[in-house]
């Protein structure tokens, strides 16, 4: 019995193969649609150019007839300017042919505009993603998503475009080479399909098993690219612990799959180029013998022979010509599978899409609540998180979340930023369930600074502006003067304006490759300016000043208490440090998934047997932190 099941599963995951590979070539199709008039046009004149190579065959044969009869001066009266005329019509056909193949956008062109629209559609999808599309496989790792979107993508081109038309020219080639072979001699034909068989299964198993090994070769490379990635974004890390030879081990393992089944693929290639080839030339044998004893007996004459033969040889070339691409065509097919699954993957929670409500005034008062949320991490759900958690903030009020660590604190900003959905209960802003508001909306109504400040590559300027960009406002640089008012603004509100004006450049300095040009104080003004410079109704700071030194806490710490002194705004203050936290208007804390105390500090703190006390005690004795 768990024989037969595996069987079925096993066949089951065959169909599903079979059907993703039929949806993929669909779609592939679909994507020309924008230059369908060129590519049909193309096409066209593929087939046209295919139809004529037989043709020739033909001629030739008939060539080879007319010098085969003794009659010279017949040969030279008629039979030579005939045929003459002929071979200028078909030159006339491949010129045709030819031209249209070529006609206003060649395949190459309409090819590379294709495969920078699917480019874009598969970057759009990932950025379309939740969080827990990134958290749930190997397979959407940085590298292996970047992997698809530069080698897979590229490797679409053997599907369409020039190959296409070489496809159809072949088949071209084959149809017309059937019907003069049927028309010359229908009983040598049909002895010729016996060997047809012999030619093609090789070339289809052949297929088939590069196809495997492309494969498991690209799922390789995946975890390789994945590897690189981490590598190349963690290389101070190495270079400090001299983790160099083990990365490249590490790397040097995850290619060595790729390297046997690419040799495993050239031997596969090997035996079914050579086997097919082989068959054609015995095909060409077995026509030779079968042709001479029809001609024996006066079943088929000299000339039905030639062009017989001839139109065979036309067309094994053209078959040898296809037989090369099964390779590509077999990994771009692997590679159309997997795009195909990534642009097909629809998101709940679609950052770009134009649905969700928005409130008229465009502006949240900045009202939370989390009614009996339960919550369990996607890629984790034997862990339960949150467990039937309630707790409401109002609107301008400052509320810290405190607790043991792991105790799902910065969880809340991840169910209220939406980058993950609940599971039970609702999270709710100003009265409206946030699965039913625009996440593009919800997101812009919210600053986020969190422990770790991430910069782009850019100006100070540009990294502080793109706050404002996120929100619909420009920002960035070239944004104006308004703009740079705005920047200069929040820099001021972060106490980030006096170090940057410090600087040669100013607000035009560099920040390097992830800010590596600034401080870590420094960066996390910049961060702050970031979250405020669209003056956000909602802010959270998530442990924004436990990775700084004790001077560059200091100043950040000031920053921040200002800011809450001078500006009324929903803050949620995530730290586990009790100077962060006791000046709140509230203070909950997190513990089995639920909030199991909540008020002031003051109040909790003189709360007998409770936790918030204790850890604040622990704290005071330097034992552990809050």
């Amino acid at each position: 019995m768990p024989r037969k099941g595996g069987e079925d599963g096993g066949k089951r995951d065959k169909a599903a193969a079979a059907k993703l590979s039929k949806e993929a070539r669909s779609w592939l199709w679909r994507q020309t649609k924008p230059e369908l008039g060129f590519y049909l046009t193309g096409l066209v004149g593929a087939a046209i150019t295919g139809l004529a190579m037989p043709a020739v065959g033909f001629l030739m044969a008939r060539f080879i007839v007319v010098f085969y009869n003794v009659d010279v001066d017949e040969m030279r009266r008629d039979a030579i300017r005939r045929q003459a005329l002929v071979f200028l019509g078909m030159g006339a056909a491949q010129s045709l042919g030819a031209g249209l193949r070529q006609a206003g956008v060649s395949f190459s062109v309409i090819t590379e505009r294709m495969v920078r629209r699917i480019r874009l559609a598969a970057f759009e999808s990932i950025l379309r993603q939740p969080i827990a599309f990134f958290d749930s496989s190997t397979e959407h790792t940085a590298g292996a998503l970047a992997n698809q979107l530069a080698a897979d993508c590229h490797l679409l081109k053997a599907l369409t475009g020039e190959r296409a038309g070489l496809a159809v020219s072949q088949i071209a080639v084959l149809i017309a080479g059937l019907y003069i072979s049927f028309d010359a001699s229908w009983r040598l034909t049909l002895c010729i399909f016996g060997v047809i068989p012999a030619i093609v299964l090789p070339v289809a198993v052949q297929a088939k098993v590069v196809g495997r090994y492309a494969e498991r070769a690209n799922a390789s490379l995946v975890r390789a690219a994945s590897v690189a990635s981490e590598t190349l974004l963690q290389l101070r890390t190495i270079a400090a612990f001299g983790l160099e030879a083990r990365a490249v081990d590490a790397f040097t393992a995850e290619l060595s799959l790729p390297y046997k089944q690419d040799v495993l693929k050239g031997v596969a290639l090997g035996v079914g180029s050579g086997t097919a080839a082989g068959t054609i030339l015995f095909a060409a044998a077995f026509q030779y013998v079968v042709g001479a004893l029809f001609f024996d007996a006066d079943l088929i004459s000299f000339s039905d022979i030639m062009s017989c033969l001839l139109v065979l040889i036309f067309m094994a070339f053209g078959f040898a010509t296809v037989s090369r691409d099964v390779s590509d065509r077999a990994e771009a097919m692997q590679a159309a599978r997997r795009v195909y699954k990534l642009v097909s993957t629809l998101s709940a929670i679609d950052a770009l899409a134009g649905t969700g409500a928005v409130p008229p005034s465009g502006r949240a008062a900045g009202r939370i609540e989390l009614v009996e949320v339960s919550f369990a991490y996607p890629a984790r759900r034997d862990v339960q998180v949150y467990q039937g958690l309630s707790l409401t903030i109002e609107p301008g009020a400052t509320v810290a979340l405190a607790g043991p660590s792991g105790c799902g604190k910065s969880t809340l900003v991840a169910l209220l930023e939406r980058w993950y959905d609940v599971d039970g209960g609702r999270v709710v802003l100003d009265g409206a369930d946030v699965r039913s508001l625009s996440v593009r909306w919800l997101r812009s109504q919210i600053g986020l600074v969190s422990q770790e400040p991430v910069l782009f590559n850019g100006t100070i300027a540009y990294n502080i502006g793109l706050g404002a960009a996120a929100a619909g406002e420009g920002g960035g640089e070239g944004g104006g003067e308004a703009a740079a008012a705005a920047v200069e603004v929040a820099a001021r509100q972060a106490n980030a304006h006096a170090f940057v004006s410090a600087m040669p450049d100013g607000y035009a300095t560099e920040v390097g490759d992830k800010g590596v040009q600034l401080s870590g104080g420094q960066k996390q003004r910049i961060a702050i300016a970031r979250a405020l410079v669209r003056d956000p109704p909602i802010l959270v700071l998530d442990e924004a000043t436990s990775a700084l030194d004790a001077e560059s806490e200091r100043i950040v710490q000031a920053a921040l208490d200002e800011l809450l002194r001078a500006q009324r705004r929903t803050t949620i203050v995530i730290a586990h440090r009790l100077s962060t936290i006791r000046n709140a208007d509230k203070i909950a804390v997190v513990s089995g998934g639920r909030v199991v105390e909540e008020g002031p500090h003051d109040e909790l703190v003189d709360r007998e047997g409770g936790i918030y006390r204790s850890l604040v005690l622990h704290n005071n004795a330097g034992r552990v932190e809050l």
